[in-house]
């Protein structure tokens, strides 16, 4: 494994274990390259809505949690500005959903984030666009690491 993959999978380690809203819901971030990221969400009674579906704000919650995950790539943490999520279908009838984000742009302080969330029958569940903002911390600081 190469340093810049090494960076990878320590921004993804740090992301785990301080991401407490996304792990209570299940979300597993399970790759992050240059310019792509992809989580996974095992669907739960827990997480559904009363029509029997995944609610709308945990699919929304995953793909804020992809987007902001290949936002971070470049070792700066983020913080989200906007997003817009576009429900397609709803998700019934699956076990799993997974989000991928791909990096539209990334400027000095502003990154622009494309997302689609899709089961696992490849089924497009919902598709947006989301920006977030650097913050100055960067993953390496461990100065504002929770403990």
């Amino acid at each position: 494994m190469d340093r810049h993959q090494q960076e990878m999978e320590k921004i993804l380690m740090i992301r785990g274990r301080e991401n407490t809203f996304a792990n209570e819901l299940g979300i597993k971030t399970v790759s992050l390259t240059e310019g792509k990221a992809r989580a996974e969400l095992a669907i739960t009674d827990k997480i559904k809505n009363l029509n029997g579906s995944v609610h709308g704000g945990c699919i929304y919650t995953l793909a804020d949690n992809v987007g902001g995950t290949v936002s971070s790539a470049d070792g700066y943490r983020v913080v989200t500005l906007s997003g817009s999520l576009d429900f397609l279908r709803p998700a019934m009838n699956c076990e799993k959903l997974i989000g991928t984000a791909e990096l539209v742009k990334s400027g000095k302080k502003i990154i622009v984030v494309e997302v689609r969330i899709s089961d696992e029958h490849d089924r497009l569940i919902a598709m947006g666009v989301f920006d977030y903002s650097k913050m100055r911390r960067r993953y390496d600081d461990e100065r504002h690491a929770k403990k």
